[in-house]
């Protein structure tokens, strides 16, 4: 059982319409791509459906944080300071690409050649660690309506890029009991990959366009 905070539409059983609310830009709303979850919403949409808060005796955690004071360094991996998501696709739709800035240690987001900002802040999106997952993915439809697979039994797995302090790791990511267990990620020996703590960008990747991931 997976408690969900969803928006009213279509096949939605028990909707929570209050989590949802739209970002006034420039004094107007887009019709499109204004939507989102606040926290605030999200907190009083928990109460409306009776949610707790607290984890239950199962809960197992997506990512695996370095210790308070402690950075995950991975000496021994490559450097890779520039990220491209992809050559080919969505995110080459948008020229999407990362910059790592080794006086913050961080990650800059960069579309269309310049820095992508928060629109609520202004300040340019920087994050500590960046995922890049290629999945299964299939289009449904001749406008090319995309839908990914991220967890199994079948196609639950496969390749992924890690990055983080400078440094790129190559392994893979499983996940292969449905809604029940998040995805994990491993080095090529097997080991669960120590994010460092922080903000964390997750781009999923359709194995289509794998070959065009590129970084330097």
């Amino acid at each position: 059982m997976v408690d969900n905070i969803s928006q009213a539409t279509s096949g939605i059983d028990n909707p929570t319409p209050g989590a949802f609310d739209r970002y006034n830009r420039s004094g107007s709303y887009n019709s499109t791509d204004s939507a989102y979850m606040f926290v605030d919403g999200l907190m009083k949409g928990v109460e409306k459906q009776g949610y707790s808060w607290d984890y239950d005796d199962t809960f197992e955690p997506k990512f695996l944080f370095a210790a308070d004071g402690v950075t995950a360094t991975y000496d021994e991996a490559d450097t890779a300071t520039k990220i491209w998501p992809g050559t080919e696709g969505n995110y080459n739709t948008v020229g999407a690409y990362f910059e790592y800035d080794e006086a913050t240690g961080k990650y800059a987001y960069y579309e269309y050649d310049k820095p992508l900002t928060d629109e609520r802040t202004g300040e340019q999106i920087m994050v500590d660690n960046v995922v890049l997952q290629v999945c299964y993915a299939e289009e449904r439809d001749d406008h090319g309506y995309l839908i990914m697979e991220m967890h199994g039994p079948q196609t639950g797995d496969g390749k992924v890029y890690f990055f983080t302090n400078g440094k790129v790791v190559e392994g893979t990511w499983e996940r292969m009991n449905g809604d029940e267990k998040p995805a994990k990620y491993y080095d090529a020996e097997g080991n669960e990959l120590v994010f460092n703590q922080g903000k964390t960008f997750i781009c999923e990747i359709w194995d289509k366009w794998a070959d065009s991931i590129t970084y330097e």
